[in-house]
């Protein structure tokens, strides 16, 4: 069965996996952190509330919010580009008004619209809500707003991601704030948002909820000094014991590289914590920043996403980068950058043995336009055509795919062109993206890659590397999965292949090893 899981964090986000299974991932990420030194994770991908690193700007600001807040003055407006720590900040205030018996409503869904908005504040503020129009779900919020004044509790309205308010619901929220005694609000309202939200504030319509701003914070990137004792403010906080070290100029470059951004600090961090746990190693260069930023630029430029802005999936945790692979090994050997690489391309040949014919595009199965349930029935997976359709429209697969392969074992593989030896061994169904054209077949695996880490030293290792072993590739004696050696070889096989040589064992990279390995037995390849 297939699940996600945060490993850098330890933390489950879905739980549809068998017990066995998930003490084996649960096992891979306390590894990870015992091998470091660590008794939780120092760049956990969710806000962290618990460790929040407070600048003197922070500390002022909190101070001031929650003074505000006390002296009941209103709208007061938080805004900061994405990654600079408003939600983590909001958690805090959220603690912090629990400790001052302010009664809180905190709101995340800022997509909710009208009735649906007002119905969650209530809730949250655990009313009834049964109102069924905006008037008497007003009439119920201000019936506790009153009734809370009257036995001197304060109350706060927080809006977690407001500038994705519309203006309708700006203007209705607006009407909230126009609930007072003769002298004093009887709610305050903190709208959390991204820059957007000041622009939206500014609006000519907006004028009248903008006059009403008592504060408005705006939140600004860490310095230099402030981003180098985060870090170490971080990995003390996770129970480094000055194993892990930082140097300097590994700093400097996270700095440039980040822009004083916390959340891509920690992306950056994170990725080079496993590249340390992989090699053994316990001292963050200069050298492995650059790589790793210049890796997580060309990962997210492929997705058209913006520049190490977007969390990376869970997922990626089944191999390590190849670019850290290099940038590790430059370190120990001292080699110049272009002789690993001169290095590393100049791979066995025995791979593109089985790939020497022209790649063509696939020819037959089916055309999308036809009906896909004649491809489905080939693989008995008649039941799923309808899900199927609706992914063949939206040319999106990962739910389909998931629950085929949870409830059949069958993964789904997705190829621009099929190696000639594979050519009518599987029924396909042709699609059509934008990168061209494109062919989807169902495979089982004789063996699942689930389960590796980057500590794995188990049966699939030991298959994996015998696969390898097949076309010639030799992985030496370590038994480990992050071992250089197996992730270097993998990289091998996967140029060789036409694949992107990025180490790590994905779906199509496990197809072709599967697949090709018995014409590598037939034809008696040796190294």
């Amino acid at each position: 069965m297939t699940a996600v899981l945060d490993i850098r964090g330890g933390r489950w986000l879905e739980s549809s996996v068998s017990k066995s299974r998930r003490d084996r991932y649960v096992a891979g990420a306390e590894s990870y952190l015992d091998v470091l030194g660590l008794t939780s994770s120092p760049f956990p991908v969710v806000p962290d509330a618990a460790n929040l690193f407070e600048t003197q700007w922070m500390t002022e600001t909190i101070a001031e919010i929650v003074d505000g807040v006390v002296r009941r003055k209103g709208f007061i407006a938080v805004t900061g580009e994405v990654g600079l720590g408003k939600t983590t900040l909001s958690r805090s205030l959220l603690t912090l008004f629990q400790a001052l018996d302010i009664r809180v409503s905190l709101t995340f869904n800022s997509f909710l619209q009208g009735v649906e908005l007002i119905r969650a504040i209530n809730q949250d503020f655990n009313l009834p809500a049964e109102g069924q129009t905006l008037s008497e779900l007003m009439a119920e919020l201000t019936h506790f707003l009153m009734d809370a004044f009257r036995h001197n509790h304060n109350c706060v309205i927080l809006i977690d991601d407001a500038q994705n308010l519309t203006p309708d619901n700006l203007e209705m929220i607006r009407q909230i704030s126009n609930l007072e005694t003769g002298t004093e609000k009887l709610v305050q309202i903190i709208l959390v948002g991204q820059t957007e939200l000041e622009t939206t504030l500014h609006h000519h319509s907006m004028r009248q909820l903008h006059s009403r701003l008592a504060m408005h914070k705006r939140i600004q990137p860490l310095t230099g000094e402030e981003l180098s004792r985060y870090v170490h403010y971080k990995l003390e906080r996770a129970g480094n014991q000055k194993r892990l070290s930082i140097t300097r100029g590994a700093l400097a470059v996270l700095y440039k590289q980040s822009g004083g951004n916390p959340r891509k600090a920690s992306r950056m961090m994170d990725r080079c914590l496993y590249a340390l746990v992989a090699f053994q190693r316990f001292e963050i260069n200069a050298r492995l920043i650059k790589l790793v930023a210049a890796e997580l630029n060309a990962e997210l430029n492929q997705k058209g996403e913006s520049k190490l802005s977007v969390q990376k999936s869970a997922g990626y945790w089944l191999g390590l980068p190849l670019l850290a692979l290099l940038v590790i090994l430059m370190s120990v050997n001292r080699a110049p950058l272009s002789q690993l690489v001169a290095g590393f391309s100049s791979f066995i040949p025995s791979v593109a043995h089985f790939l020497a014919e022209p790649s063509r595009p696939l020819s037959g199965g089916h055309d999308q336009d036809s009906l896909p349930l004649s491809f489905l029935e080939e693989y008995g997976l008649a039941s799923y055509v309808t899900p199927f359709k609706r992914a063949l429209e939206q040319g999106e697969f990962a739910s389909i795919s998931a629950l085929i392969e949870a409830e059949t074992g069958f993964k789904m593989v997705q190829l621009s062109t099929i190696p000639p030896p594979l050519e009518g061994k599987f029924s396909t169904l042709k699609m059509q993206k934008s990168g061209g054209q494109r062919s989807i077949l169902f495979w089982k695996p004789a063996y699942s890659a689930d389960d590796l880490h980057l500590l794995s030293n188990g049966e699939t290792v030991r298959r994996v590397k015998a696969d390898l072993s097949r076309f010639g590739l030799d992985t030496g004696p370590e038994l480990a999965w992050g071992n250089s050696g197996i992730l270097h070889t993998l990289a091998i096989f996967q140029k060789s292949a036409g694949l992107p040589a990025t180490g790590r064992l994905d779906d199509t990279t496990l197809f072709l090893l599967d697949q090709l390995k018995n014409r590598a037995e037939e034809s008696g390849i040796k190294k």
